[in-house]
């Protein structure tokens, strides 16, 4: 036997529990003898209470007396009855958790949740069998536990440590949402018992641990959130499973100090920040920095200069004098943004050229032309033998925010005329 994956108990001690499986109780008087008592005086076996000594291999009882060995009557008839048992004998971990209140201690304490509360929004316990095969050697040596799954895989040293198997107690769990798994287990204990040593006697027994299921819930003023958990209750209680953190999505942080933003969004404290400008507490997501001031604020007081592509605020932007757009200072250079400083030429037969020539067939009188393009209009500059025409037309409307024109003797732009604008721009 591997005994990394086994534990030894003496006979002694084993008797006791088997006895014990058997609704008898034995008080140890120190001298090598024992006292057992039926704690049911009804039962048929045994007749009443007795006292016995554990004998040497093969040794019987005396007349006030009983000796228990390996290869005695006496004890061969209490592992037959052992045998009789409907499933099998069932045990727990002596110090396994007896509810859910022995696990939500654990389940809470590492929350840190700001003006608000944890508590379990549902939890079930269920019992799972594990099987416990154990060798009782026909010469009185040690008996042998070895520990499987359903699965058929046993349990390695550091697992039997981790369940608590060294110490079981009688415990009645099985049920009928297990009898499947249970009947699972005894037949491989046909397949163990086979392979025991030849003389050896062996014993199934159905372990049962608690396994648990649950959810926990955040709580602060009017908002919820939860985390769903699950786990050996055993495994919880004792910490070495840890509760879920709080996973937030917009942010990506995970943690277990919660607290709200002024929307009623749950989160990691780390994860929520205070906008300059409106003092709101809000996911450190929602908020951004100016590329001009270096101030932080809340989304909604944002925008995106459409010729840089910078985030500024929304009072921060100026108004391009070429082409009368909202843009970022910092692209602005007397006055005039970048888009506008950069016009390329453009044929009439280009297709951008060509759709707004289509639409606007006036503006062909224009012989040269100029354009840039920005994330929200077309900048467009012609020339004619006498005069300039500056338009700005929205990118994807085509409708015209702005048209100005100036001669070639009076450099300065004045607006079209209404009667201009309507002959050129309204259909």
């Amino acid at each position: 036997m591997n005994g990394s994956a086994a534990i030894q108990e003496d006979f002694a001690t084993f008797v006791v529990w088997a006895l014990a499986q058997l609704g008898v109780d034995v008080a140890d008087q120190g001298d090598g003898r024992y006292v057992a008592t039926p704690t049911n005086p009804q039962a048929s076996w045994p007749a009443g209470e007795f006292r016995y000594r554990i004998g040497a291999a093969g040794e019987e009882s005396l007349d006030d007396e009983i000796a228990i060995s390996p290869s005695g009557t006496f004890w061969h008839d209490v592992l037959s009855r052992l045998a009789q048992l409907d499933p099998a004998p069932q045990a727990a971990p002596e110090d396994e958790p007896a509810g859910v209140g022995d696990i939500a201690e654990a389940l809470f304490a590492p929350y840190v949740v700001e003006d608000g509360k944890v508590q379990l929004g549902g939890c079930r316990l269920e019992e799972r069998p594990l099987l416990r095969m154990t060798t009782i050697p026909a010469d009185g040596s040690a008996v042998n536990h070895q520990f499987y799954w359903r699965t058929g895989e046993q349990l390695s040293g550091a697992e039997i440590a981790a369940f608590g198997l060294g110490k079981l107690a009688r415990r009645l769990a099985y049920t009928r949402d297990a009898r499947a798994n249970v009947q699972i287990l005894l037949e491989q204990s046909h397949d163990h018992a086979q392979a025991a040593e030849a003389g050896a006697r062996t014993l199934a027994t159905i372990v049962w641990c608690k396994y648990a299921i649950g959810k926990i819930d955040i709580l602060i003023g009017e908002a919820v959130t939860s985390l769903p958990f699950e786990g050996w209750a055993r495994h919880i209680a004792g910490g070495d499973i840890s509760p879920p953190r709080f996973h937030c999505s917009e942010t990506g942080r995970i943690s277990y100090h919660l607290c709200v933003t002024d929307n009623g969004a749950i989160a990691p404290v780390e994860s929520i920040a205070t906008c300059e400008l409106t003092g709101r507490r809000v996911l450190e997501s929602e908020m951004d920095t100016s590329s001009v001031s270096g101030k932080r604020g809340c989304n909604d007081q944002f925008t995106t200069c459409p010729v840089s592509g910078d985030r500024l605020l929304i009072d921060e932007l100026q108004t391009c004098s070429s082409c009368g757009q909202q843009v970022s200072p910092k692209s602005l250079r007397g006055g005039v943004c970048v888009a506008c400083r950069n016009l390329r030429s453009i044929s009439k037969d280009d297709p951008t050229m060509a759709r707004i020539l289509d639409i606007y067939p006036e503006l062909d009188k224009w012989r040269v032309w100029r354009l840039a393009e920005s994330n929200e209009a077309y900048i467009l500059r012609g020339g004619g033998w006498w005069n300039e025409i500056r338009v700005t037309l929205d990118l994807t409307t085509l409708e015209p925010l702005l048209a100005e024109e100036r001669t070639r003797l009076v450099g300065r732009w004045r607006p079209f005329p209404d009667v201009e604008w309507r002959r050129i721009f309204e259909k």
